[in-house]
């Protein structure tokens, strides 16, 4: 067919993942996606602790629980993940 550029033949799944990790730039976001999905969730663990289980006479309440899902949504949900 004219005008069709050339057909690459399909890579199997593990063959593009060492493609992928070959790459330095790539090996780099890998590495900031995870420390921030960490941090993240080392975060909305604080903040559970805090509003809930430090202070079980306050807050072990259904209204200590909802809070500390607000607070986790809300902080979560301000930042649009990164393309």
């Amino acid at each position: 067919m004219e005008g069709h550029a050339e057909r690459r033949p399909v890579q199997g799944s593990l063959a593009r993942a060492r493609a992928a990790l070959a790459s330095p730039d790539f090996r780099r976001l890998l590495a900031a996606r995870l420390i921030s999905q960490i941090a993240d969730g080392l975060f909305q663990a604080y903040l559970v602790a805090q509003l809930v289980f430090l202070n079980p006479e306050k807050n072990a309440t259904l209204r200590g629980i909802a809070e500390a899902y607000a607070w986790s949504r809300l902080c979560s949900g301000h930042w649009p993940p990164s393309p």
